[in-house]
């Protein structure tokens, strides 16, 4: 998975919005409908480790969500669609407005 974003959090006083990147694997497990997700994420300048466990829902359509806990115990959403013959998910950040990313989007390549 990679993810590119932008975001507005701690050690950005002035509220200006500062770019983030994630690049790392995650696992799904369809007969639980959970994932593991382990990241390494990049923002203000620090490298950091994120592992999260969370689940998820795909329709007929191939339209999923994936909800998940933050470490600091907010639930976080993404959406995404199934493309290129179920091998890419592209997804994007859908949880509401005043939340620590202000925007965040990717692409999940099967392994």
């Amino acid at each position: 998975m990679r993810a590119v974003a932008w975001a507005v959090g701690q050690g950005n006083t002035d509220k200006n919005p500062v770019p983030i990147s994630a690049v790392g694997l995650i696992t799904y497990t369809p007969a639980t409908g959970t994932f593991h997700v382990d990241l390494i994420l990049r923002g203000y300048g620090t490298n950091s480790e994120n592992l999260r466990d969370g689940t998820y829902t795909v329709d007929a359509t191939g339209h999923g969500t994936m909800t998940w806990l933050s470490g600091g115990g907010a639930t976080r959403h993404i959406d995404f669609y199934v493309v290129n013959r179920g091998a890419e998910l592209k997804w994007i950040d859908t949880d509401p407005p005043g939340t620590f990313e202000l925007s965040a989007f990717g692409t999940m390549t099967k392994q």
